[in-house]
């Protein structure tokens, strides 16, 4: 496992670097889609959320986060990592 100082420079790095599209599949836990958010905010990541939109919306309300702006697809739990590949 790579020591703090050492992900701190991956991300410094990535900073520099423009957002690209990535499928989050099934953020369905908080500590899933917080991360995914997180991704964004730090300009790393444009999330496309797949999997059941009222469990990932529940869940982001719970944390207290906005997700409206971010792209989602809903599909059955069993079907996000198929959709994911499309």
């Amino acid at each position: 496992m790579p020591n703090q100082s050492k992900l701190d420079a991956l991300f410094q790095r990535a900073q520099a670097l423009n957002p690209i599209p990535a499928a989050v599949i099934c953020p369905e836990s908080a500590v899933a889609l917080e991360g995914a958010i997180l991704a964004a905010e730090q300009k790393n990541i444009i999330p496309i959320l797949i999997g059941e939109n009222a469990k990932i919306k529940k869940i982001a309300q719970e944390i207290g986060k906005d997700i409206s702006g971010y792209r989602m697809i809903d599909v059955p739990e069993e079907k996000a990592a198929e959709e994911a590949i499309k």
